[in-house]
């Protein structure tokens, strides 16, 4: 599907980790309404939302345009955003070595052990490494006389550009306003490659909507709604698409790195990254997601019951001590609660949101990057059977409650 019409059916899919909250302490007070549903008043109620172009933008018209890809460094390329993001006295291709090469070592998150994923090196460093000769690499990149990436070369492709406002709700002094994400596929080749076939990996780097010069969630709220105006080219669609993301592209914007992938490994796993005080990102707990060890323990079940109000609602955060540095896909959450709480608190983990819990596409995905437009997401984001109970309707709401803020 290329074109951007106005179309009002939706779907369902969280951008990669969609519901997991930031993980922080059992006691933080929050405000927040319950993210199961937003009210909107009177005065907004009946705005029109058109949810691919002020929502989740999945279709061809912008994954395909030569803003995505890698070899001319576009504004919406993975190339790009590393670029950009980069803090001053490293170079780019040391920026990704140091995010990838985590995974080919034990890392340590809180007292919990992180294990290696062993085809990090085959699958996604040493392919990218060989295609540049002058790294002089043998075979199995075991031996090399440089390792710098080509990221005009980076096997990654771009799958979605998403507005995340609902996310606001956390009110975190980090995303007051909400986020932007950026959401890219992992390739057996040049991302920019036609003929380079999709892996089981995902990547999405996700911006907090800058707030320092004065704007406000409603500023935010306008910008994206601007996208969905009758009329509107799909040149111009794309020019305002652009005046957003440049906006948002920054190091200073940069909260996480999250990824989940499957072919670094034989089992699914999620992982996050969070850059440290020099902005170089560093492997973090995975938010709101115990760490696997916790399945079924007394300090889950305390967590959970003595929070009951706010995991029913979907404002509850798990304590950063009980977090782990990946979530195991296949883990059930089990806990000595009632069936219901046990599924609202699952619903809110990574591996529960996207695996046991919702609905995936793809086994695992929320958005696949084996797919390609609207294809690519899951019942759970976008459901044309049933457009006012999928999680894109909760996010309609919420952008056109922030247009009334």
């Amino acid at each position: 599907m290329s074109g951007l019409g106005n179309l009002r059916n939706p779907r369902r899919s969280v951008l990669a980790a969609a519901l997991c909250l930031a993980c922080g302490s059992e006691d933080s007070e929050t405000t927040a309404p319950s993210l199961t549903s937003v009210e909107v008043p009177e005065a907004c109620a009946d705005l029109p939302v058109d949810r691919f172009r002020e929502l989740m933008v999945v279709d061809e018209l912008v994954t395909d345009d030569a803003r995505g890809k890698n070899a001319d460094s576009g504004a919406w390329s993975f190339r790009h955003i590393v670029e950009t993001v980069t803090p001053p006295g490293m170079q780019p291709t040391d920026y990704v070595l140091n995010l990838f090469q985590s995974w080919d070592r034990v890392n340590k998150i809180n007292s919990y052990s992180v294990i290696p994923r062993p085809e990090v090196r085959s699958v996604l460093i040493c392919p990218w490494l060989k295609r540049s000769p002058e790294n002089g690499c043998d075979p199995d990149c075991r031996s090399c006389d440089a390792e710098v990436l080509d990221l005009s070369q980076a096997p990654f492709r771009l799958m979605a550009i998403a507005n995340r406002l609902d996310l606001r709700y956390q009110r975190t002094a980090h995303a007051p306003a909400g986020e932007g994400r950026l959401a890219f596929g992992l390739t057996n080749g040049a991302g920019d490659d036609p003929d380079a076939t999709p892996l089981r990996m995902t990547v999405i780097f996700e911006f907090a909507n800058p707030t320092e010069n004065g704007e406000t969630t409603r500023d935010w709220a306008e910008r994206w709604h601007r996208l969905g105006e009758g009329g509107l080219s799909e040149d111009d669609f794309k020019a305002r698409l652009q005046e957003i993301t440049d906006s948002l592209i920054s190091a200073e914007s940069l909260r996480q790195i999250r990824t989940n992938e499957r072919d670094l490994e034989w089992r699914w796993e999620f992982r996050e990254f969070v850059p440290d005080q020099n902005g170089v990102p560093q492997p973090s707990v995975t938010t709101n997601t115990p760490d696997a060890s916790m399945n079924g323990s007394a300090q889950l079940r305390d967590y959970l019951l003595a929070n009951r109000d706010k995991v029913m609602a979907e404002i509850g955060v798990v304590p950063e001590r009980l977090c782990g540095g990946a979530a195991p896909g296949l883990l059930v959450w089990r806990a000595d609660v009632d069936e219901p709480l046990r599924k609202a608190f699952a619903n809110q983990t990574c591996n529960g949101c996207h695996m046991t819990e919702q609905v995936p596409v793809d086994s695992a995905f929320h958005i696949s990057p084996q797919r390609r437009g609207r294809e690519r997401l899951s019942p759970f984001l976008w459901d044309p059977q049933s457009p006012t109970t999928d999680e894109l309707f909760r996010r309609e709401q919420s952008l056109r409650s922030a247009l009334c803020e």
